[in-house]
């Protein structure tokens, strides 16, 4: 279940349908946790604002006792938490406690006085180069730190990227991570069509086949919502989706933010490549390229636009990067 951790600040909506159920009914605590104020509820449960024995302030999710009858559902909720448990990393969000309690389900993890990076964009809109940038390398060092020890997340959206208060960002939304080679570990329930436009084409046609070049994909895509407040395939449907991103259309994102550097839009149409083999390998090479793009002089960074590219070489290296710009070789694709 997506976790949209709002800021402490920020007054909830006014329930509807059934939000207005699930916050009618809330408890007064969990197991040994007093509940505060319920963050939000879905369909398939709840995030509370709760507070353990301690006094420490703690995010406590319950699933719906309606998922609890499906063991499949039951199985990938304990499968996330467990998962989070195990995990240590600065930029992930540390899952304490995985529970039950008079036979209500819940996972503990910390909690953060921060919002969500899609809240971030529909409040103050495309944002800054530089701050795109900060926060899209936190998100990869996370992403590193999973692939590193075989886990895809497979479910980064700006809704699974957590902004502090204080700068800090953390990955959570371990909902659909899978470990690689482990094909009995199921897969995540099928997103929602907001979701699939920061899913691979393969994540979304197989949900078993992925790999971690599926989170790398995301990466691109979130970068682009972050640059230009919009998605790169605005598809009304999972087929027309599907089909735009295959075919790799969409407008570069310097012919609305004409000020990007070369660098950042290259790695966005590397990243979003409909073949897992065009895109960056591994992390490692995503960072390199970030590293290298912030790193061009200014002449490079705001020459002339790219007008199509849909299937424009790549050329990998900093020094292959400032010949391609120079020679005008990335703004003449080949078809």
């Amino acid at each position: 279940m997506s976790a949209s951790i709002l800021p402490q600040s920020e007054t909830p909506r006014q329930p509807v349908g059934i939000d207005a159920i699930l916050r009618s009914v809330m408890p007064e605590a969990v197991g040994a946790y007093r509940l505060l104020r319920c963050i939000g509820c879905d369909a398939s449960g709840s995030v509370y604002h709760a507070q353990a024995v301690d006094g420490r302030d703690v995010t406590l999710t319950t699933l719906h006792p309606r998922m609890t009858s499906d063991e499949a559902d039951l199985i990938r909720f304990y499968q996330q938490a467990r998962l989070a448990i195990q995990l240590s990393h600065t930029n992930l969000v540390k899952g304490l406690e995985i529970s039950q309690d008079g036979g209500m389900h819940f996972f503990v993890r910390e909690f953060l006085a921060a919002e969500t990076l899609q809240s971030r964009i529909q409040r103050e809109g495309a944002m800054p180069e530089a701050e795109a940038v900060r926060i899209i390398r936190a998100v990869a060092d996370a992403v590193e730190h999973l692939h590193k020890i075989g886990i895809v997340h497979r479910g980064l959206t700006p809704n699974s990227i957590l902004i502090a208060s204080d700068g800090r960002v953390k990955v959570a939304g371990l909902t659909s991570a899978k470990r690689v080679r482990k094909r009995h570990e199921l897969p995540g329930r099928p997103p929602k069509l907001q979701a699939q436009q920061y899913m691979s084409p393969q994540q979304i046609c197989d949900r078993f086949n992925d790999d971690m070049r599926s989170d790398i994909y995301a990466l691109g895509a979130i970068l682009f919502k972050m640059l230009t407040g919009t998605t790169p395939f605005d598809g009304q449907s999972k087929q027309e989706t599907l089909v735009r991103k295959y075919r790799h259309e969409f407008a570069p994102p310097k012919t609305s933010i004409p000020e990007l550097s070369h660098g950042i839009v290259a790695i966005i149409r590397e990243c979003l490549s409909a073949a897992p083999e065009r895109r960056p390998q591994d992390i490692a090479r995503f960072r390199r390229m970030l590293d290298n793009a912030t790193e061009w002089p200014r002449e490079y960074k705001n020459s002339e636009p790219i007008s199509r590219w849909q299937t424009a070489p790549i050329h990998r290296g900093r020094s292959a990067y400032r010949s391609a710009w120079g020679a005008g070789d990335l703004s003449s694709p080949t078809r």
